[in-house]
């Protein structure tokens, strides 16, 4: 079974006390990963850009409010059966932001159609600020 999914997206989870609004200010690259024929892992060559604040089509948000979402690109992994990645998530946080910015991972079990409630997704991980910085979280699932 695949940790991915058949169907999956990123949740971001802004709880700075602050609105990110700044280009680039988040993003969101992977690098998927399988098992070859032969039995080993098989990384993908580089990583994609998924989520990209403010950068059409990968980002879409111009602005994440306090206490909002924003959604990476959906990925179908029917076709190229990915079972894990490597996922790092930048955060460049406004001026007087204290608290998280929460990174989840979605599934879909109708092909996109339908998602789980905002904030009900599997938490990954989370990056604490107490000020205005830009800071970097990588998970291997």
């Amino acid at each position: 079974m695949s940790i991915l999914g058949p169907t999956y997206r990123f949740g971001v989870e802004n709880r700075t006390g602050q609105t990110i609004n700044t280009a680039g200010a988040i993003v969101l690259r992977i690098k998927q990963w399988k098992i070859s024929s032969s039995g080993g892992i098989t990384f993908e060559s580089s990583f994609s850009t998924i989520l990209n604040l403010s950068f059409v089509p990968l980002g879409g948000a111009t602005s994440v409010p306090n206490l909002s979402y924003t959604h990476s690109n959906i990925i179908d992994n029917l076709v190229n059966l990915h079972i894990g990645a490597e996922v790092e998530l930048t955060v460049t946080a406004p001026a007087s932001s204290n608290g998280n910015v929460i990174l989840y991972l979605e599934r879909s079990v109708d092909g996109g159609a339908t998602w789980t409630d905002f904030g009900l997704g599997q938490i990954l991980g989370d990056i604490l600020f107490t000020t205005a910085g830009t800071k970097r979280l990588v998970i291997h699932l």
